[in-house]
């Protein structure tokens, strides 16, 4: 990251480190570009206090926010997307005729994005010893708090994930793209709702 841009004959600003926050939006590939800012904070050793994300920025902030101080949950979600293909989230033309064929009318999606779930939870057991985690675990001082926004495609309303959700969960019904993947059907703080991609209304 680079140093602030300072107007000449001014200061730079005073911050206030434990009120940095960052937002991570959506755009698919973007998330690679979004887990390079975020190493770059890891390097400037700057440590946001929030964290937040919707769709693929749900999964850049995920990264993020996870290990804060050493880069290794950006590590893994950068493996992760480098190890994906078409075929995996079921874009190719083979998978896409396929479902079509079968669901027809009641198709709720072309492709399948549940499929990034099990390899982060056995990265995230593997590589940090992380075992069920939920946005509760991104709690200061140890880590950002984490925001990850998905949805409600009925109500046409934002759904901030709580505390007991588990991470895989919420970032697979922030990232479910209204056509792509299907919708996520979930109760959240005791209401039963249908959830899509976070920056979609």
């Amino acid at each position: 990251m680079a140093d602030p841009i300072v107007l000449k004959g001014t200061q730079p600003p005073d911050v206030d480190p434990a009120r940095i926050g960052i937002s991570y939006s959506g755009g698919g590939p973007l998330v690679i570009v979004e887990l390079g800012v975020a190493r770059a904070f890891v390097k400037k050793g700057i440590v946001p206090a929030v964290i937040t994300g919707a769709s693929a920025g749900a999964l850049a902030g995920a990264a993020h926010a996870i290990d804060p101080i050493g880069g290794k949950g950006i590590e893994i979600a950068a493996e992760i997307c480098g190890s994906f293909s078409d075929s995996k989230l079921g874009l190719d033309p083979f998978h896409v005729t396929l479902k079509l064929i079968r669901e027809r009318t009641g198709l709720k999606g072309i492709g399948d994005n549940t499929a990034f779930g099990p390899p982060l939870t056995e990265a995230l057991k593997r590589r940090l010893h992380l075992e069920n985690v939920t946005i509760a675990h991104f709690r200061p001082p140890e880590r950002p708090t984490l925001m990850i926004v998905a949805t409600d495609v009925e109500r046409k309303e934002a759904v901030w994930f709580p505390d007991e959700t588990p991470l895989d969960e919420a970032l697979i019904a922030s990232t479910a793209i209204p056509g792509i993947f299907p919708w996520r059907e979930m109760t959240v703080r005791g209401i039963p709702r249908i959830l899509a991609d976070g920056a979609w209304s």
